[in-house]
This record gives C-alpha cells, sequence and structure tokens, in this order.
C-alpha cells in the first residue's frame, strides 16, 4: 500500500490530499511530510532514489531483453494455448511481473506488446489451419462464398440456416445439408497441431459473420475461417438431423 501511494503521489503530486501525504509520511517514519511536493523538483534526485530502490530491493528493468523475451514467450504460450481476452493477459502480465520484481511497464507499452502476441498467435493459427485442406477442398470452400445463379444468398448463408419446422421435407433438406458438408472431409483433417480454441473461435464468427466481408480477408484468414466454419457445422448439421 505504502508503494503504490508513494507511486501515485511522485508521478503526480500537484492536488494529491494532506491526509495522504501525511499517511505516507507515517509510514515512511517521516515526521516532517511538509516537504514532500518538493520532491520532484529536482530530477537527479529522484533518478538516484529509484537506482538505489532498484539496487536494494533487487528490482529489474522491464527494457532489459531477457526479461522483455521471457514475458513475451510466457505471454506467447497463453495466447497459443488458450486465447485470452486481452484484458485478461492485461491482469494476468501484470501479476507477472511483480511476482518477478520487475518495474511496471507504462499502460501503453504493456498493451502494445500484447496486441502484437495476440496478432502473432492469431496469424500462427490462420496459416497452420489454411494449410490442412488440399487444393480441391480450398476450391469447394471458397465456391461457399459465390451466390449461385439466381439465388440471392450464398451457399455459405444457406448451409448456416437449420430446419425451422419438422416435416419429411425439413428431414431430407437436414440430411443433405449433412451429407454436403460432411463430402468436404474437413473433419478427417489433422488438427492435432492447433488448439481448439482457435477453431471455436473462428466457427463463432462464421456462425455471425458476413459472406462477403469473409471474402474480403486475407488468403489464410478467410480459408480458415471457412476450414473452421465447415469442421464446426458438420457437427451441428449433424445434430440438427437428428433433433428432426
Amino acid at each position: 500500500g505504502t508503494v503504490r501511494y508513494l507511486g501515485t503521489f511522485l508521478s503526480n503530486p500537484i492536488g494529491i490530499p494532506p491526509g495522504v501525504i501525511a499517511y505516507v509520511g507515517r509510514q515512511l517514519e517521516i515526521s516532517d511530510a511538509s516537504s514532500l511536493p518538493e520532491y520532484m523538483e529536482r530530477e537527479a534526485t529522484r533518478l538516484e532514489h529509484t537506482a538505489e530502490i532498484r539496487s536494494r530491493y533487487a528490482y529489474q528493468d522491464f527494457n532489459d531483453p531477457v526479461w522483455r523475451f521471457r514475458l513475451g514467450r510466457w505471454l506467447y504460450a497463453r495466447t497459443w494455448l488458450s486465447n485470452e481476452r486481452p484484458s485478461h493477459l492485461f491482469e494476468r502480465a501484470t501479476d507477472w511481473l511483480i511476482q518477478q520484481k520487475i518495474l511496471l511497464p507504462g499502460l501503453s507499452t504493456l498493451t502494445r506488446l500484447i496486441a502484437q502476441i495476440r496478432d502473432r498467435a492469431a496469424l500462427k493459427a490462420w496459416q497452420r489451419l489454411a494449410c490442412l485442406p488440399n487444393e480441391d477442398q480450398r476450391h469447394q470452400l471458397e465456391a461457399l462464398l459465390t451466390v449461385p445463379e439466381g439465388q440471392r444468398r450464398s451457399r455459405f448463408d444457406q448451409l448456416r440456416q437449420g430446419p425451422r419446422h419438422v416435416s419429411s421435407s425439413s428431414m431430407i433438406a437436414a440430411l443433405e445439408r449433412y451429407e454436403e458438408l460432411r463430402n468436404l472431409g474437413i473433419r478427417e483433417l489433422n488438427f492435432s497441431g492447433i488448439p481448439p480454441v482457435w477453431l471455436q473461435a473462428l466457427a463463432r464468427y462464421a456462425t455471425t459473420g458476413w459472406a462477403p466481408n469473409i471474402a474480403r480477408m486475407p488468403e489464410d484468414r478467410r480459408m480458415a475461417t471457412l476450414v473452421a466454419f465447415a469442421y464446426a457445422y458438420t457437427a451441428a448439421t449433424l445434430d440438427d438431423a437428428l433433433d428432426v
């Protein structure tokens, strides 16, 4: 608590309530804390004291290449395996830095680092998924995004639409829908090198995504989204047929 109060005070000494200054002074055993607002006037003093505190309590600099690499590797492993939310990663990274006794960087610095690592992990997932289907499967998946002549919706949008009524015609349509996706052979591919969380995330996007938007994606991301869609919906369409 003392360190947090002192850090707040030193970074912005203007407008700090006198009670807070007195509280910090008592914890630091300073009998007269009235002169603390003058502490920031001489920058050299603050830098000297910062270096002394780091040395005495063995704190590390965040910009040290070794520690920055370790944090980056730790964040990448968590992102690749669990694809956690940025806010959750930020909290986890802050806890890790505190445990390792590394001086916390600025908010924007840590935010940018997390964003870069998430982008790297996502690009790796897209590339791995995009490499799984063969050339024939890729053509079939790409064809799902086109709108057949005489129709208003792409086959991608049509396949996402499950049966609405319980009837013999709905049963036949549900089975045909399942057979079309099954014949793509996507679930027969080897997904062992890709954490399931990335498949789930892409499949969720495909559930609500608009076909033209997916068609405009970069090639690897577009193909990865279509693979995840076919993988998830092959099972979903079978469930729909069984429900009917």
